[in-house]
């Protein structure tokens, strides 16, 4: 009779071991933990300083953004700025608003003449020479010189 006992005994404190194990591995999950893992929250990213971005690229930023092209901007805002994360560039961008913008830059004087000029550096030296000379002209950012010379014919 003893044993029998025993085996019962055993087989409630089983049972009641694997009941613990279901109910902690349930309340880990519901406080995002996953079971097996230590859990210890990382440590705050610190911002990285932001790069000054050139007027024009700023100019060609606040118009998506007031076109409500955000995807576009944060594109934009990509390529002006080497090696910015996506997620550094969204950030970035949703804090537009917060950014101190120095006053615009007057509008460059697009004309037959500065059009003349990018066909003939393209057409000498190539491409990048022509945007690099537009930019030059006009103080345009990168992906708008690089539009304007695309669409010179």
């Amino acid at each position: 009779m003893s044993t029998e006992i025993g085996i019962r005994l055993l087989a409630a404190v089983v049972i009641a071991a694997v009941v613990l194990v279901v109910v902690i591995r349930q309340v880990l999950r519901q406080a995002g933990a996953s079971p097996g893992r230590a859990q210890s929250s990382p440590a705050p990213t610190p911002r990285a300083p932001r790069t000054p971005l050139e007027p024009g690229t700023r100019h060609l930023v606040q118009r998506l953004l007031d076109a409500g092209e955000k995807i576009r901007a944060i594109k934009t805002l990509r390529e002006a700025v080497p090696g910015l994360s996506l997620a550094a560039a969204k950030r970035r961008v949703d804090d537009w608003h917060l950014e101190p913008h120095a006053a615009e830059p007057p509008a460059p004087v697009v004309d037959d003449e500065l059009a003349a000029s990018a066909r003939a550096v393209r057409d000498t030296s190539g491409p990048n020479a022509a945007i690099k000379h537009v930019r030059e002209r006009t103080r345009w950012g990168l992906a708008e010189a690089k539009a304007y010379v695309d669409r010179l014919v």
